[in-house]
């Protein structure tokens, strides 16, 4: 963020902008489950009525079967939505049908998997916090029970930008 002339230096004036990561490190996979888990390591803390610009990169593997459902965990009162890049439900190969939406925040995304090959899927958006911060934490699941791991691979990232505060 540029200084001006008269602007007071604050830690958080500094840090406003500034992004945050929370990367995975390992790779963490989910079998014979559709219920929705939090993620061990996708998550960063909100401030309360404060505005962020977020960007989710993921690399998932899985079988075509079972498929990823994701979305996020947030404090009450999130506003806001996000903009999802994938493989389509409905994808069988890379070169498939690919899925462009827009959702909520806490609203979960079915995206398609394809056995032996790795995914991507990017999701970003405005959130807007009220009253209250907390985190913001990734959440997923197969989307349909299948006894072969879905898994987010280890480099997949979670970025959020504080551009209000």
């Amino acid at each position: 963020m540029p200084l001006r002339a008269g602007d007071r230096f604050t830690a958080h004036g500094f840090n406003l902008g500034q992004p945050q990561y929370a990367w995975k490190t390992v790779a963490e996979s989910v079998t014979s489950s559709d219920v929705d888990q939090l993620d061990d390591e996708l998550f960063l803390p909100l401030e309360p009525f404060s505005v962020y610009l977020v960007t989710t990169c993921l690399s998932v593997s899985g079988p075509t079967a079972a498929k990823l459902r994701f979305g996020y965990a947030v404090p009450a009162g999130v506003q806001g939505r996000r903009t999802n890049f994938g493989p389509a439900h409905t994808a069988t190969t890379t070169t498939d049908r690919f899925r462009v939406s827009m959702h909520a925040w806490p609203t979960a995304v079915s995206y398609g998997t394809v056995t032996g090959t790795p995914v991507s899927i990017i999701e970003e958006g405005v959130l807007f916090t009220e009253g209250t911060g907390g985190l913001l934490q990734a959440q997923w699941a197969q989307n349909f029970v299948d006894a072969t791991a879905v898994t987010i691979e280890a480099r997949s990232f979670l970025m959020t930008r504080q551009v209000i505060g």
